[in-house]
């Protein structure tokens, strides 16, 4: 157990973080419409923070390609039925909102800047090696959205990322094993079996006149 949580440090304690974001933010949930296909619908309410229906779509689909990648052709919308697909994609955007409303309470925040740095790394924005405003419409209109929803998208995803990074934490051998003790609590216990030639009885003629 130590070893496997020594390999996946990084992303146990990201766990245990969101874990005990979701409890916390849990009280702060209020619940939407829940309904698929509808644009513009509000899914959830997390804090201040409005999920809505284009977004969880955009987590669906992700998820989907995903899957597809993972699976190859055997992949299909039943598959995807079968898995529950939906109520995953679901959670895992509450679970986003919940980090993000923590994040945006600690005060962290996306600037245009921080937007701009991620826009150029797209190659399919970019004219003669330039970032191009017509050509980064153009595409988004190809791909059925505006820049406003886009940025949106992004926005989410970069604070995110600054958020992920408050969780890196380089943990040493001893605080692996603490938290191990932490999560798994249990009493420490030595068990050894005892038979017969084990139990050897020598007892002297003083011993046995002090016993009786």
């Amino acid at each position: 157990m130590i070893t496997w949580m020594q390999r996946h440090k990084r992303w146990l304690v990201i766990t245990i973080w969101i874990s005990t974001i979701a409890f916390v933010g849990a009280g702060f949930v209020g619940w939407g419409s829940y309904e698929y296909g509808k644009q513009g619908g509000v899914v959830a309410v997390v804090g201040d923070r409005e999920i809505s229906n284009d977004e969880y779509q955009e987590e669906y689909s992700r998820l989907y390609e995903q899957y597809a990648n993972a699976f190859g052709s055997a992949f299909n919308k039943d598959m995807a039925e079968k898995l529950n697909l939906k109520n995953i994609a679901y959670t895992q955007v509450l679970q986003k909102n919940l980090i993000l409303s923590y994040g945006e309470s600690l005060g962290i925040d996306v600037t245009n800047k921080d937007i701009a740095k991620e826009l150029v790394k797209y190659n399919a924005f970019l004219k003669d090696g330039k970032f191009d405003k017509d050509t980064y419409v153009q595409v988004l209109s190809q791909n059925r959205t505006t820049p406003v929803k886009f940025e949106d998208s992004l926005k989410r995803n970069i604070l995110l990322q600054k958020i992920q990074t408050l969780f890196e934490v380089d943990a040493n051998q001893v605080e692996v094993q603490n938290l191990n003790k932490l999560l798994f609590v249990q009493d420490d216990i030595s068990i050894k079996i005892l038979n017969s030639n084990d139990i050897v009885i020598n007892p002297s003629e003083n011993e046995l006149k002090k016993y009786w």
